[in-house]
């Protein structure tokens, strides 16, 4: 296993594939988050996304994987989760 790997966590379903990493996951969400909510008010997108939505796979927002592909580490999905949602 690769010592502090950035682990790539998956990739957000967009125009072109924008990779996850764990070390800016929120940062990225958030954005990503801000974005959906200024297409809904254009009249763009239908409903605006909040940043847990983009890790909820039934939404089909975005590809998530269970393990890291860089060093093979087993990724904390409800650790992520609560520093996503600030907790």
């Amino acid at each position: 296993m690769k010592p502090n790997c950035n682990h790539l966590l998956g990739y957000l379903n967009d125009y072109d594939y924008i990779p996850l990493n764990s070390s800016t996951i929120k940062e990225d969400l958030v954005f990503q988050s801000k974005s959906s909510f200024r297409l809904q008010k254009e009249g763009s997108l239908k409903n605006g996304y909040a940043p847990l939505d983009y890790l909820d796979e039934r939404k089909n927002l975005s590809k998530m994987f269970n393990y890291c592909p860089y060093c093979g580490e087993k990724i904390s999905w409800e650790t992520i989760k609560k520093e996503v949602k600030g907790e």
